[in-house]
């Protein structure tokens, strides 16, 4: 390679690195701002603080009131559902439907594996309900390992509409007032067909958390252990994330001790595991950090 070529090659990458580095300190490591460039993210709505307390909300292009899809964060909300009718005695964690037992199905152990088998919920763009969908054979045999199952979480609805004899958005509705607040949408249903506002989510979130929910997670290789709708970190943090790689919207909430955060944001990150793990420590900053 010619030597001005070299030198305008090495220039180019000074300038890159020292934008990087520019970019890095003006946001810090842990800030919204440098998440959302990092990850391509266009606008966010954000709300966070303590549990029951009005949330504190950020916006950055959008409002604070936007409506935005919850994706798999509908997982925590099926979870509850079918855990307060625990409680009601109408439902037990070891009743079985589909041939798994309601826990199994809870906690992605049921038997299917999409990244052997695909998808049938979240690989489509129309048809029914996919509660109305039929039951696709297994990869494994219930309770031996994990994988993540949106089809597991439709039969949760399923098993909620059989139990109450109400419909599943019903069922909610009838157990979680917040819910009112919500739009939802039956073709992902329980695994990912709510939607709403940062503060409606962060109102729910704020709930008590059920015992049986952190009582015996089962290993997720790789990650946090998956309890009853909930991830759950070693000190007891409570975690959810969505996204669908074909939709423009990716969604997180946790919650830790009696601190509450929910970030909605317009765009799919490129690397959307490595993202969620960078938006727990996102949230968590945020704790220290109250808006002006």
């Amino acid at each position: 390679m010619p030597r001005p070529r070299i030198l305008l090659l090495l220039a180019t990458l000074g300038t890159l690195l020292a934008l990087f580095w520019w970019q890095a300190n003006r946001y810090g490591d842990n800030s919204l701002e440098w998440f959302m460039q990092r990850h391509g993210l266009s606008a966010a709505s954000i709300a966070y603080g303590p549990a029951g307390a009005e949330p504190a909300r950020l916006a950055i292009g959008t409002g604070p009131e936007a409506v935005m899809p919850y994706y798999s964060l509908s997982k925590p909300l099926t979870a509850a559902t079918l855990l307060a009718q625990v409680e009601a005695e109408t439902m037990r964690l070891d009743d079985r439907f589909a041939g798994a037992s309601l826990r199994q199905l809870l906690q992605h152990t049921g038997g299917w594996d999409a990244a052997e088998a695909g998808d049938p919920v979240a690989d489509r763009d129309g048809g029914p309900p996919c509660i109305a969908l039929p039951v696709p054979p297994r990869q494994f045999a219930a309770g031996t390992r994990y994988a993540y199952s949106n089809t597991g979480y439709c039969l949760l609805g399923a098993a909620l509409e059989q139990a109450t004899g109400l419909s599943y958005e019903d069922a909610v509705r009838a157990s979680f007032p917040e819910a009112d607040e919500m739009e939802y949408d039956g073709l992902f249903g329980p695994a990912g067909g709510w939607s709403g506002t940062a503060a409606a989510y962060h109102r729910f979130a704020s709930r008590p958390i059920a015992p049986a929910v952190t009582g015996d997670p089962f290993p997720r290789p790789g990650d946090t252990p998956y309890g009853l709708g909930w991830g759950v970190a070693e000190d007891g943090t409570l975690s959810h994330f969505g996204w669908l790689t074909t939709r423009n919207h990716f969604a997180g909430a946790l919650r830790s001790g009696d601190y509450v955060a929910v970030a909605l944001f317009e765009g799919v990150p490129g690397d959307p595991e490595r993202a969620k793990r960078e938006l727990r420590e996102v949230l968590l900053a945020l704790r220290a950090s109250p808006p002006d």
